[in-house]
């Protein structure tokens, strides 16, 4: 395939095994997925683990350079376009002050913003 990048949305949870096997031009994979899931090691074939860039959310790197097959990539980087995006767009996201009363996340200064599935993020306005 002449795939040169994919982007992996945060709400998918697996990928079949040689999904991308044959996308020998894959130069970057950006995945929005915070919390990576567990892969199969023939997901990708051997030159893509060595020759791909994995970008992932920020605060995510430790993460992924330990979970199974996602760790063989050679190269990984946080990337801040990934993530925050998703996470400031989502409709369940809760807004807090500093002292934790909810708030409607216009007003200056330091807001909390908390996702229905977790997600916590600090916002300064």
């Amino acid at each position: 395939m002449s795939l040169s990048s994919i982007v992996i949305p945060e709400n998918v949870a697996s990928i079949d095994p040689k999904a991308f096997w044959e996308c020998k031009n894959l130069t970057d994979i950006y995945t929005k997925v915070e919390n990576p899931f567990r892969i199969d090691t023939d997901v990708f074939d051997t030159d893509t683990y060595l020759k791909t860039t994995l970008h992932v959310p920020v605060g995510s790197l430790a993460e992924y350079k330990n979970t199974e097959s996602w760790s063989q990539f050679l190269n990984i980087k946080e990337d801040e376009t990934l993530g925050i995006k998703s996470f400031l767009t989502d409709p369940t996201i809760r807004n807090y002050n500093i002292n934790g009363i909810k708030t409607n996340g216009k007003q200056r200064g330091l807001i909390i913003k908390k996702a229905e599935k977790g997600s916590i993020r600090k916002v300064i306005r």
